[in-house]
């Protein structure tokens, strides 16, 4: 295993000392190049050891595990004018050897053998990959990444908290008055396999549509959204459709959910905050219906110290999270921050017609 992990060593040097990260910008403004980081890392922890199982692996040590930069990560850039497109393969340790064996280096090996196994990279399994387009009336993006809405730290809808997004996403907002109007749509495959023999329940195809139009002015944001998962069945046109809403009206297989989200700056250094979810709204609920189920967070932030989002190289997935809503864009410095949340029981697991119609199955 030592020598496992010194030839793994050295193939990474070897390829940092060769690809170094070039970069070259051509007369037509068009920027090209490959980049290469390492980040070593060592922890001790007293987290106990999760099972071995493949199921049975609690979504705490997921994030756990997927919460940390890899060892190495390589990949290629390319730029021209609002167009980017970013492929990255990562360097990274088997699962196992994090969470099962406790290992305490990131170094990129397989400890238990669980496939793949390539040269004992571990999983060689890239989080990041994506071609955007971005203009400031304009945004699309296509391919896999963190994806966050709502103004909060941890949203209530899609979290960039989660590993990553395979999506398709399109925002535009257009200048009326003293504002914006603008509007969002995201569309996630959230699992495609169909297989109860590998992970037993919980493995029906799942989809998940996001909607969201807002009205931006000086001092004051408000956007209103639908979160449409769809599980057990293929989607079709009235599901993709950009602007077809409550899809509980005349389809089924989907848990739909509404919301709203607000950001209010007073002054211009703090500012308050909140979103808003609801589910089932019902006065008295039957033995056949669910009960009410609302979501909210509310929070104010001050900024302490002004500064611009850090630039040079990106070790975590989260620097390239998409965000809906440019008002939600970090801008840097240090800001103290203070949140609330609550959320009704069961919020995200209610009576559905198959498992997989939860929001957390």
């Amino acid at each position: 295993m030592m020598r496992k992990r010194i030839v793994s060593l050295a193939l990474i040097l070897a390829c940092a000392a060769a690809l170094a990260g070039y970069a070259e910008e051509t007369p037509a403004n068009f920027k090209a190049g490959f980049f290469f980081n390492l980040f070593p890392m060592f922890e001790y922890t007293t987290h106990a050891a999760v099972s071995s199982t493949i199921s049975n692996i609690p979504d705490l040590a997921l994030g756990e595990y997927y919460e940390k930069p890899t060892f190495g990560s390589g990949g290629i850039y390319l730029n021209k004018g609002p167009i980017t497109a970013v492929g990255i393969m990562e360097f990274q340790q088997d699962i196992w050897s994090k969470l099962y064996k406790r290992s305490i280096f990131n170094m990129p090996d397989s400890e238990t053998g669980w496939y793949p196994d390539i040269m004992g990279l571990g999983t060689f399994y890239p989080n990041v990959g994506y071609v955007d387009y971005d203009t400031n009336v304009f945004s699309f993006s296509l391919g896999r990444r963190k994806i966050e809405d709502g103004p909060g730290t941890y949203s209530l809808g899609l979290s960039s908290y989660n590993p990553f997004y395979d999506h398709v996403a399109a925002s535009m907002a257009v200048p009326i008055g003293t504002g914006k109007l603008g509007y969002d749509y995201v569309a996630v495959g959230m699992q495609r396999f169909n297989n109860t023999d590998y992970l037993g329940s919980g493995t029906e195809p799942k989809y998940f549509f996001f909607h969201r139009a807002s009205w931006t002015g000086k001092y004051f944001t408000f956007g209103i959204n639908e979160y449409n998962l769809i599980a057990g069945t293929d989607p079709d046109f009235q599901d993709w459709g950009p602007f077809l809403f409550y899809h509980n009206l005349f389809n089924n297989h989907q848990n739909v959910m509404a919301g709203f989200d607000f950001n209010w700056t007073p002054l211009e250094k703090f500012s308050f905050y909140g979103q808003f979810i609801l589910d089932d709204f019902a006065f008295e609920a039957g033995t056949d219906t669910n009960p009410t189920a609302i979501g909210m967070t509310a929070g104010a932030d001050l900024n302490l110290i002004p500064g611009s989002r850090t630039k040079g190289a990106k070790y975590y997935d989260s620097d390239f999270t998409y965000y809906i809503g440019r008002n939600q864009t970090p801008k840097g410095g240090l800001n103290l921050r203070l949140e609330g949340y609550l959320m009704s029981r069961y919020l995200y697991r209610r009576q559905t017609t198959v498992l997989e119609e939860g929001f957390t199955a």
